[in-house]
């Protein structure tokens, strides 16, 4: 090994000195191993990411994910309210997915966790009846487990004779006449109940109804909403269906509508209106109708967009019917 007494050969020292090194590096690397906590990692599918990175996707736990369709009262968990639901969007879309496929209440379908969904619980829209309820909108991801709800509560519709209107003229006094002569301005005050778990309008839109008012242009200049600072409130378009249970026994009638707010569950709402007379004097025969237009989701099975609206394209009321509601009385 050593080619002399004074020292060893320069290339066996070398090779020690390599030898000692990997040895080191061999040392430090499983301490390094050892030290660093472990997680178990479970291979998934790659794609390239930002700059060209691989990008590790997760791993489904479960294959299929299976799908319940169900609602119930809002006001009442333990009530049914569904009779049948539309799914608007479901799965893969165009590929392999469901559009516009309607399911019965607490019906299932199948699909993938990650799958995107637009459902419409509720199927019915149209010119819905005294307790039927209101349609809700309901879109998601479908969770990685093995089942899943598309769930929510719908509110019952209040219609013409679940709702309490009352009247009261400039001195607070409940369904009398306000006495209004010629070229003057009065402000009285309209008040709405809803009856008791129910709703005037669909709460899932988070829109607003429309109250329309009925006048007579030879005695009525105006007729405005005012807003609760006492403002006079902006007008807003007339939904095509208001007026078609309002009978306007007289000529020269006009219409004005305003946004109204939702009413549920016996809420009160009381808005101020102010009537401004022309130099006519108004009588009895010029009190001033109001009917109301309710908002809700509708379906349009032409382009499959689901809006919060009035009326349909075919002028068909969307909610309940718009109905009569009560007068404003002059005398």
């Amino acid at each position: 090994m050593f080619k002399n007494k004074k020292g060893a050969s320069p290339l066996m020292l070398l090779m020690f000195a390599i030898f000692v090194g990997v040895v080191v590096l061999i040392v430090m690397n499983f301490r390094g191993v050892s030290d660093t906590p472990r997680t178990l990692a479970v291979a998934g599918q790659q794609q390239t990411g930002q700059a060209g990175q691989q990008v590790t996707l997760p791993v489904s736990l479960v294959e299929d994910v299976t799908v319940t369709f169900s609602s119930f009262d809002a006001y009442s968990k333990g009530t049914n309210a569904g009779t049948g639901h539309r799914i608007l969007t479901a799965g893969d879309g165009a590929v392999g997915g469901d559009i516009n496929l309607q399911v019965n209440d607490d019906g299932t379908r199948t699909y993938s966790p990650g799958q995107s969904f637009s459902v419409l619980l509720g199927n019915l829209t149209d010119a819905l009846s005294n307790n039927a309820y209101y349609p809700i909108l309901r879109t998601g991801t479908f969770p990685d487990k093995g089942t899943y709800t598309v769930t929510g509560g719908q509110s019952a519709v209040a219609g013409s004779g679940d709702i309490t209107f009352t009247f009261f003229n400039d001195a607070s006094t409940a369904d009398t006449a306000q006495a209004i002569g010629a070229n003057t301005k009065k402000t009285v005050k309209t008040r709405l109940i809803a009856s008791d778990n129910q709703c005037v309008g669909n709460p899932d839109t988070g829109g607003q109804n429309k109250l329309t008012y009925y006048y007579n242009d030879t005695a009525i200049l105006s007729v405005k909403q005012l807003n609760d600072d006492g403002s006079d409130a902006v007008g807003t378009s007339t939904p095509t269906g208001a007026g078609r249970n309002v009978t306007i026994n007289r000529q020269g009638y006009q219409k004005i509508s305003y946004f109204y707010p939702l009413v549920c569950d016996n809420q009160q709402v009381d808005k101020k209106v102010m009537v401004e007379s022309g130099t006519t004097d108004p009588t009895s025969d010029h009190h001033i109708n109001i009917s109301l237009s309710d908002i809700s989701w509708y379906f349009n099975d032409d382009t499959f967009l689901v809006t919060a609206d009035y009326v349909d394209e075919d002028n068909i009321d969307i909610g309940a019917t718009d109905y009569f509601i009560g007068n404003i009385l002059l005398s």
